[in-house]
């Protein structure tokens, strides 16, 4: 499936509960934000999901920033 933000409501949201559900269970701390692609440099105006993991105690996650990343056009 797509990541685009219906993959939060597919389902009544079961997909999304599932992947957050293992990854905690195996010992990650999850982090689920969405993201306009454009903001990022994509030639896309669609928003994106994004699940991203780290296991407890390695690093500290953080919601993904567009002020903290230059834009450049190529």
């Amino acid at each position: 499936m797509e990541n685009v933000v219906d993959l939060l409501k597919f389902s009544s949201g079961f997909l999304a509960r599932h992947a957050v559900s293992s990854l905690i269970l195996m010992d990650y701390q999850v982090r689920v934000g969405i993201i306009a692609a454009g903001s990022f440099g994509v030639a896309q105006f669609r928003q994106r999901v994004f699940v991203w993991g780290a296991q407890i105690g390695k690093v500290k996650l953080h919601f993904l920033s567009t002020a903290a990343i230059p834009l450049t056009n190529t």
